[in-house]
């Protein structure tokens, strides 16, 4: 190595180390709620006979996408705790052809190529680097009282399960009540690089809540009026999302 070689290496050396790193585009993010378009009552049958599904299921098609607003929202909120700062952009959509995509019950990395095919209109105008999808969860969920749990199989989505045969037991004052609503939310988030099409992440949240017969009701379920109703699901809806977003953008 010739004289001038020996004094350009470590200078070049040094000039390479004194330069930083080209940083990175900070992600930025669609966020996408599918998950509020219905809500399941879910009830125990009394008598089961051969059947595999051994509670009775009502869907319910909702007249507007309130509930889905309400997930974005809060969708929002819970990802610029994480990120703060971050570009972000909300969506939802009635599009019978987008929900049809999710493969029936549950939305898995697998048809994620095909429902962003459907998606193109929808996030047409986006400039996101990813999308955070909010998609409804078929699991077991577990109701909590005071000392015990029941767990309900195969609840889906949002919605509400109604047991009116269940004796319940105040621990504060030994009273006996007689069935109860379970409010609940399983959903499934899915973190999406746009560019790459893959799952970056993907994320299961649920969350419930009880209530019990009120007193002078003759049931639990009659005993909350419509309003109640949709709070509650609205409450287990906004904490499902809050968790599964925050651990779905959060670094490892």
């Amino acid at each position: 190595m010739n004289m001038l070689c020996r004094f350009l290496v470590p200078a070049l050396l040094f000039v390479a180390s004194a330069v930083p790193a080209l940083a990175q585009p900070a992600p930025s993010y669609a966020v996408l709620s599918l998950a509020g378009d219905r809500i399941t009552v879910v009830a125990p049958e009394l008598e089961t006979g051969t059947r595999l599904d051994p509670d009775v299921r009502d869907v319910v098609k909702m007249p507007d996408d309130g509930l889905d607003i309400i997930a974005v929202e809060v969708a929002e909120q819970a990802l610029k705790k994480v990120r703060p700062g971050a570009e972000v952009e909300l969506y939802v959509t009635r599009d019978s052809k987008i929900f049809s995509a999710l493969n029936k019950d549950d939305m898995a990395p697998a048809d994620v190529p095909a429902l962003l095919a459907t998606l193109q209109k929808v996030l047409a105008q986006s400039k996101a680097s990813h999308l955070l999808l909010i998609s409804k969860h078929r699991a077991n969920v577990q109701f909590k009282f005071a000392d015990y749990s029941v767990q309900v199989n195969r609840l889906y989505g949002a919605g509400f399960y109604v047991d009116e045969s269940r004796r319940l037991y105040s621990v504060d004052n030994r009273h006996v009540k007689r069935g109860y609503v379970g409010p609940y939310a399983s959903l499934k988030i899915l973190l999406v690089d746009l560019g790459q099409r893959t799952v970056v992440q993907e994320v299961l949240a649920h969350a419930t809540e009880i209530h019990s017969t009120p007193d002078g009701a003759p049931t639990a379920w009659a005993g909350m009026s419509g309003q109640d109703k949709f709070n509650a699901v609205r409450r287990v809806l906004e904490r499902a999302v809050a968790d599964g977003i925050t651990r779905a953008v959060r670094q490892p």
